[in-house]
């Protein structure tokens, strides 16, 4: 039984912004890697003893749900604690970054929001994708290796991550070049991760510019962005209609 498409985001995958919520999701990643089967009143103890001080009434909510949902299943128990477990090592390896938006929000919010956009837009429940979207930045931009994630999570995690990281040794240039180029020919899970990655990045570019950006160079990354799309096509219909408005927005032609 694979995870339902609205668990995952009731339990952690919402929209933090205090880095100390680090804490709480490491929390709750040791307590469930210990095994421990707690009756609905114990869950519910944990989680509100734990959190209630950095997340909103709205948040707390969704956990309370997410409780009474949980039905105990020994396979789901597992993908949960695989994704907590990502969820704290992608908090841990980003704790230092920032977004380069004005507020300079925690770079975790990034994985988690892509991760989120999987699950409540575009209906993926499988654990694997999940977890890789949650990773897909660490090998990137953070001092992990692909040998270091094999191990902790999987070949097929691994795998997903290793094709939608570029190769940082290559120029810029060249590096968005050949994401245009390999799109086509990602796996559909790669696929999926890189199309709610865009989808977020967007979504980002249109509530602020960031720091040191003009409008032409705004313009630019949409642009680029609807050809690297083009390549990830008849893959998700809701996010690629999502992605396809902003585009719109901005009057580029949509070409399938």
């Amino acid at each position: 039984m694979l995870i339902s498409k609205h668990m995952f985001s009731r339990v952690f995958l919402l929209n933090f912004s205090n880095v100390r919520l680090r804490n709480n999701i490491s929390y709750l990643s040791r307590y469930l890697h210990s095994g421990r089967k707690p009756n609905p009143h114990q869950k519910n103890k944990f989680f509100l003893w734990y959190l209630p001080v950095y997340i909103s009434p709205f948040q707390k909510e969704y956990l309370r749900t997410y409780v009474t949902m949980s039905k105990g299943d020994g396979e789901n128990d597992g993908h949960i604690v695989s994704l907590v477990k990502c969820a704290d090592f992608a908090a841990i390896k980003h704790r230092d970054q920032r977004r380069k938006d004005k507020e300079e929000t925690p770079y975790i919010n990034h994985p988690i929001g892509v991760a989120r956009i999987l699950t409540a837009e575009g209906g993926i429940s499988d654990p694997i994708v999940l977890q890789a979207a949650l990773l897909h930045d660490t090998v990137e931009d953070t001092e992990t290796s692909f040998e270091e994630l094999e191990k902790e999570f999987g070949k097929a995690v691994c795998d997903i991550v290793a094709e939608v990281t570029d190769d940082k040794s290559l120029p810029k240039m060249e590096r968005k070049r050949l994401q245009i180029e390999h799109a086509p020919h990602k796996s559909r899970e790669a696929k999926l991760v890189k199309l709610a990655d865009k989808l977020y990045n967007l979504r980002d570019l249109e509530k602020c510019t960031p720091q040191g950006w003009t409008e032409t160079r705004v313009q630019e990354y949409f642009q680029w962005a609807s050809q690297v799309v083009k390549g990830l096509r008849n893959t998700n219909e809701n996010l690629e209609k999502e992605l396809d408005k902003l585009f719109n927005k901005r009057n580029i032609i949509v070409e399938s």
